[in-house]
């Protein structure tokens, strides 16, 4: 893949009053081709397995594959960041 090497992305270099970021799919299948060495060309189900599987190991709390909406083909994704506070709540 020509170009810059690409980063995966981060939950602690977010914005912490973002509770998500988008992923777009461009970056998605970069990042798989790069650490692959495929040449996906789409959102597939390799691709999203790799993926997912990735965000959880660098923390994010969750990610959610978007669909495009005139091509139903995969637009990116969403990750979702880990939560900053804890609610505890001590019944007497």
């Amino acid at each position: 893949m020509p170009g810059a090497k690409l980063k995966f992305p981060n939950p602690k270099k977010c914005r912490r009053q973002d509770i998500a970021v988008l992923c777009p799919a461009k970056r998605v299948i970069g990042l798989y081709n790069q650490d692959s060495g495929s040449t996906a060309k789409r959102i597939a189900k390799k691709v999203r397995a790799w993926f997912t599987a990735e965000a959880i190991k660098k923390g994010w709390a969750g990610v959610h594959f978007l669909p495009e909406i005139q091509s139903a083909y995969g637009a990116g994704c969403v990750l979702w960041l880990p939560p900053q506070k804890t609610l505890v709540l001590l019944a007497q």
